[in-house]
């Protein structure tokens, strides 16, 4: 087994994708210049410096493996094997003294995914002229407008509830910079003391400067936050030295006036907006303002993940990404995952109240407060790229859900969950990239989308049998997303009817019956497998419908079960407290 050291930072990684399918985790600083492995797993590099070739026995590269604890090369000592890492100077196998041989080469990689702690810029764009939390608060007390728009006595008169929550502050910080203020407050005596960070020139909180107003950018409604000191601290220091998607920094020492066009400019470094898209220029700024906020945060829960992981902050941002078009991840696509974790997220509420048809008992909002911390961190470190960490917290949730009294539908959810995961980073071919490979006579089974519904009483909700070759639309690169149509005879119904199944990335699958009158089924949650639908041989169609029904539920499983860690990181996030 491969074990990988841990990077520099989470962000200095990279996916590296080995021609046989196994997927590797490696610093970025190596990335460009590993082969493959051997025949041990250990990764090859050349012996030569970049831009420089030395030639092996055979004229091709010289490869020398690198040692499995740092991923540097071996060198002779005085040690009972010959070779120690030159890193740590542990004793290596003698191997790692000469060249090695390629067993399996590197067919791409890419930027491992990361939303836990960002590499942040060694310094801010600029710093406040203002050098002590007194002087920013004198200046906090005469803002200028964030807009031209809006005149300065206009302004103070809506800078009101912010002067009132600085009279009443139980706590002001201010920023590594001093661009900001964090002030820990209230705005009623009843309400709880919440963080506010406020933008010290204009008095703007840049949590909302992406309103459609700019003049609402001083009300400190929406603003609060409840994170810890700690994290509070962090993303002050996140939220000046983040670098966007280009590299560049938001610049919070420009004139008041250019201050929304410069942060405009940032754009989230995973998630990348269709720039032809007509509505991407009238939502950049919102865009921007959100990704901002929303990747300062995620910087600063990084150092403790659980001890902010069921504040409202943390859900609100963890929900607002689990919205976005993510990036592939594992090679396939994160959207039923994603979207799955986010309704189930809104549905625990934190272990709040939602409204007044919220009729949960407050020993059962207890109980969901602590699901929705196993499931923010699942959701975490999903899209950190560490999904075992992921689908043991929510299996040891449900066990222990399931060892209390009532319905255990919370545990089936959880359930299921961690079956969504496994299957987007299993080893094994999916049921979606099963389509790819279709023949005619393969039967493509459907259930009714209920995955709660118990099993006696499964039933089958479409069967079609491929009856052609797969044409093809058009070809993707993200998580091997072909576009392309399986022609089928679709046999749900007394007469066997002539079909077309529509493989799209992004979106479930539609079948499209070709008939003088054609219809369009679109089979909903059909996007992941899970319990839903299955690619079977063509004896299936001979099953009655009991079988057929089992049948289609074990199979779609069969990526989920096949789900293993591909390699050991030493990297991996903490897990969730039990």
């Amino acid at each position: 087994m491969l074990t990988v050291p841990a990077p520099a930072s989470l962000t200095d990684a990279v996916d590296v994708v080995l021609e046989d399918g196994r997927r590797l985790r490696i610093r970025s600083v190596i990335a460009d210049r590993v082969r493959g492995v051997d025949a041990d797993g250990d990764l090859l590099i050349p012996l030569a410096e970049p831009g420089q070739h030395i030639p092996d026995d055979h004229g091709d590269e010289y490869l020398v493996p690198l040692t499995p604890c740092c991923h540097a090369h071996g060198k002779g000592a005085d040690s009972a094997t010959g070779v120690v890492c030159r890193n740590c100077y542990r004793e290596v196998d003698p191997k790692y003294g000469g060249p090695g041989d390629l067993s399996v080469a590197v067919a791409g990689a890419r930027p491992a995914l990361q939303f836990f702690r960002r590499r942040l810029a060694p310094r801010a764009a600029s710093r406040a002229p203002w050098i002590t939390t007194e002087a920013a608060v004198r200046t906090l007390r005469e803002p200028t407008p964030p807009s031209a728009d809006v005149s300065t006595e206009d302004w103070r008169s809506r800078m009101t509830a912010t002067l009132a929550l600085l009279e009443s502050a139980a706590d002001v910080r201010l920023s590594p910079a001093g661009h900001f203020l964090a002030i820990r407050s209230r705005v009623h005596r009843n309400r709880p003391y919440r963080w506010y960070v406020v933008h010290v020139a204009t008095g703007a909180y840049p949590i909302r400067l992406g309103d459609y107003r700019p003049e609402d950018s001083a009300d400190p409604h929406g603003a609060e936050m409840d994170l810890s000191e700690e994290a509070v601290l962090g993303y002050l220091d996140a939220i000046e030295r983040l670098p966007g998607r280009r590299g560049g920094l938001v610049d919070w020492g420009v004139a008041p006036v250019d201050l929304q066009a410069e942060i405009s400019r940032w754009e989230d470094p995973l998630i990348q907006r269709d720039e032809h898209d007509p509505e991407h220029a009238y939502r950049r700024l919102p865009d921007a303002v959100r990704a901002l906020h929303r990747t300062a945060v995620l910087h600063a829960l990084a150092a403790d993940p659980a001890r902010d992981a069921t504040t409202e902050t943390v859900q609100k941002v963890l929900i607002s990404l689990l919205e976005e078009p993510l990036p592939p991840m594992y090679d396939r696509d994160p959207a039923p995952v994603a979207d799955y974790l986010r309704r189930l997220l809104l549905d625990f509420n934190g272990g709040r109240r939602r409204d007044r048809s919220d009729r949960r008992t407050p020993e059962a909002r207890r109980s969901d407060a602590r699901t929705a911390q196993v499931t923010i961190l699942a959701a975490l470190t999903t899209l950190g790229a560490h999904p075992r960490s992921a689908v043991d917290a929510l299996r040891a949730r449900a066990a222990h859900l399931r060892q209390g009294q009532g319905v255990h539908a919370r545990a089936e959810q959880l359930e299921r969950g961690a079956l969504l995961i496994a299957e987007l980073a299993s080893p094994v071919p999916t049921e979606r990239q099963l389509l790819r490979h279709v023949v005619p006579g393969d039967v493509i089974a459907f259930l009714h989308p209920n995955f709660l519904r118990p099993l006696d009483a499964l039933y089958v909700k479409q069967v079609v049998q491929v009856s052609g070759p797969v044409s093809y639309l058009g070809l993707g690169l993200a998580n091997g997303a072909e576009e392309f149509i399986v022609p089928v005879i679709d046999l749900t119904y007394q007469h066997p009817t002539p079909a077309v199944l529509m493989v799209l990335p992004d979106k479930s699958l539609r079948l499209h019956a070709l008939e003088e009158r054609p219809s369009v089924h679109t089979l909903w949650n059909a996007a992941a497998a899970v319990d839903h639908w299955a690619v079977l041989p063509a004896d299936a169609v001979r099953l009655k419908h009991d079988a057929l029904a089992e049948r289609i539920r074990v199979a779609s499983r069969r990526a989920a079960e096949a789900f293993d860690p591909p390699v050991t990181t030493t990297s991996t996030p903490p897990p969730p407290p039990a």
